[in-house]
């Protein structure tokens, strides 16, 4: 008899075009087709996800769009349960519903799950809110918020999107206040210090806790003094990423990522204001490409202001631009988790410089075709080397295609699933 898992999400999991639509949609067809469960569903929707419902991929079944908080409810929770109680995160408040309580309740009533995941902390309310405790509780962390915010306020200059993708769920008459920095610190601060005490509050209310990264997990059993915590790391489709699309190489180092997210606009301009200048410096024929979704024009406009950048916006197929250069970097400010965007480059053959931060949680050896490098003034020596030497940028294309075959398939990272349903 096939298990019923209820997943209860922040988005709509189809069309697979983010890193945590690609985690929670491979985590679904998993337990469909590995484990044998049947997938119910029921979300939020971010913008442009309507016109997508009835898309819905065979081994789920899409039973509702959870209602969103109405603005008085927003401000109501964000001013009580965050500022004032000091109890929810402020991206809590932003996600919970009474309406959508009403939902998920009376779906457990006459579904009777016998599993229910909650994709992020920030909808954990609504297992914790229910009255019906006879399912298993599992929740999907992702990533330690709390950490990758604290990692952020070292930066300099932070605007709007560095609070996630949960921006969107902020009514837009506040957003502008987001982009002034001072502002900006202290909401992140004050997040950050209510996300670290959530995450801690959270280990009384479910059975299991997922995260991508085993680091992770190791962190948040002996923060919590308990083994409860486990991984499913993220995987890779490696028949679509390894197939040779016969580009041309060119002589381009990618930077590969949705420039909505603030980590990524950080990584990028951090490259282009210590390293870039160096290496055109030496070789003026490099071109810097970075490729992935941007929605903010002007921001595009300011980066391709600089020497020989370019950007592609978002693009039908990724492969054809990330194949054509000769090196990929990810020298990243801050994150945390393990970054999808560095396992498909590699799947892809191209050679990958990263730091300790975008290294984070990935099994790295001498075999993994990944140069991981802290000191900022080496990136560019290491980046002409690559671009310089056809054997060794080649021995590096093998090795992480085959890192990437041998320990980051879905087929495998799905596996420890075992241990968690």
């Amino acid at each position: 008899m096939k298990k019923k898992v209820l997943f209860i999400n922040t988005r709509l999991i189809y069309p697979v075009n983010g890193g945590r639509k690609v985690v929670l949609y491979n985590y679904c067809k998993g337990l469909n087709e590995k484990f044998n469960c049947a997938i119910d569903i029921l979300t939020f929707l971010d913008s442009g996800d309507r016109q997508h419902l009835d898309n819905q991929p065979e081994f789920i079944n899409l039973k509702g769009v959870l209602k969103t908080p109405s603005l008085l409810e927003k401000i109501y929770n964000v001013l009580i349960n965050s500022i004032i109680r000091r109890k929810w995160p402020i991206q809590v408040s932003l996600y919970y519903s009474r309406n959508a309580q009403k939902q998920v309740n009376k779906y457990i009533e006459e579904n009777t799950p016998d599993i229910i995941i909650c994709d992020m902390a920030r909808m954990a309310e609504y297992v914790v809110n229910c009255k019906e405790n006879s399912f298993k509780k599992i929740l999907d962390m992702d990533d330690l918020l709390s950490k990758r915010y604290k990692r952020q306020l070292g930066s300099e200059e932070l605007g709007g999107e560095a609070i996630g993708e949960y921006i969107n769920k902020i009514p837009k008459r506040f957003r502008g206040i987001l982009n002034v920095n001072i502002f900006m610190k202290k909401i992140l601060n004050l997040e950050c210090g209510l996300l670290e005490k959530y995450e801690i509050r959270l280990k009384n209310y479910f059975d299991k806790y997922i995260f991508v990264s085993p680091i992770e997990a190791e962190e948040y059993n002996k923060l919590c003094c308990f083994d409860k915590a486990d991984y499913v790391t993220i995987g890779v489709d490696y028949e679509y990423y390894s197939k040779e699309l016969n580009n041309e190489k060119k002589k381009e180092i990618i930077y590969l990522g949705n420039m909505n997210i603030s980590h990524n606009k950080k990584a990028v301009e951090f490259f282009i204001n210590n390293v870039l200048e160096d290496i055109i410096n030496k070789d003026n024929e490099i071109i810097f490409k970075i490729v992935g979704k941007c929605d903010d024009q002007n921001y595009m406009n300011k980066i391709m202001a600089n020497r020989n950048v370019i950007m592609t916006g978002e693009v039908d197929d990724i492969r054809v631009h990330v194949q054509q250069g000769l090196v990929s970097v990810a020298y990243l400010t801050y994150g945390s988790g393990i970054k999808t965007k560095i396992l498909e480059t590699l799947a892809m053959g191209v050679p990958v410089i990263t730091n300790s931060i975008g290294a984070e949680g990935i099994k790295i050896d001498t075999k993994s075709g990944l140069i991981v490098e802290n000191e900022i003034s080496k990136i560019a020596n290491i980046v002409l080397n690559l671009i310089e030497d056809k054997e060794l940028n080649n021995e590096l294309s093998i090795k992480g295609k085959k890192f990437i075959s041998e320990n980051y398939r879905w087929s495998n990272t799905l596996e420890r699933f075992s241990n968690i349903i």
